[in-house]
């Protein structure tokens, strides 16, 4: 299971949009967005990734239907990476549930993209 640190961000819900040259006007919808600006400059660099996300949330609600799902920018700067990070965040008290759920949402939404994803998007159920 993936941790992350949330306390520094700030929270937004608000619906998406993408501009005709392909950059993303934030918010995106069906999502909760932390650190909106930091979120959007990575989606820009990585615009291929708004259709994937774009379809998401709305699998996840099928699947846990009082799931939120957040969108986290990280940017490791001793390591030199960045990555988006998606939180699904469910009422799930069960550690044995929250861990197949993790399982059934990477295997049916993320591992059919590996190739797409090629490790920009770390997916933690909470």
């Amino acid at each position: 299971m993936s941790h992350t640190a949330t306390s520094s961000f700030q929270h937004d819900y608000l619906p998406a949009e993408v501009e005709p040259d392909g950059n993303l006007s934030l918010p995106l919808g069906g999502y909760e967005i932390k650190d909106s600006t930091e979120v959007e400059n990575y989606l820009n660099n990585n615009n291929d990734l708004i259709d994937f996300l774009a379809s998401l949330p709305a699998h996840i609600s099928e699947m846990e239907n009082d799931a939120s799902v957040c969108l986290e920018h990280y940017h490791d700067i001793e390591e030199n990476w960045e990555k988006l990070f998606m939180i699904v965040n469910t009422r799930i008290d069960n550690m044995d549930e929250v861990d197949v759920l993790e399982d059934d949402l990477y295997s049916s939404l993320f591992e059919p993209e590996t190739e797409l994803l090629s490790g920009r998007i770390v997916l933690s159920v909470e």
